[in-house]
């Protein structure tokens, strides 16, 4: 996972330059399962006191895609990609934003 193309302007939510995609790829995945559940997670550095907190989520069969859109600084950003047939999880590396 990797920050996104700039959606300032792109997406009616978007009204800060901070305000990008965030880019999902998927490898190692059986895209010919169906899509796949994509939960978008952050969490801020300690001193803020902000717990783990899901805010978008989308589903995707394409190996690679833009969705959800994240504007905080100094957040760390994950996702949460679910097996369409069995339930499992895969939890993504963290994004510092931006």
């Amino acid at each position: 996972m990797s920050q996104g193309r700039d959606a300032q302007g792109v997406d009616e939510r978007c009204a800060s330059a901070n305000c990008h995609f965030l880019r999902v790829e998927l490898v190692g995945f059986d895209l010919s399962a169906g899509p796949y559940a994509v939960r978008c997670w952050h969490y801020a550095v300690p001193s803020s006191g902000w717990e783990h907190a899901e805010w978008e989520n989308y589903s995707t069969a394409q190996a690679a895609s833009e969705y959800c859109i994240w504007v905080f600084d100094d957040h760390d950003v994950y996702v949460i990609v679910e097996d369409p047939r069995t339930g499992e999880t895969v939890r993504s590396n963290d994004t510092g934003w931006p």
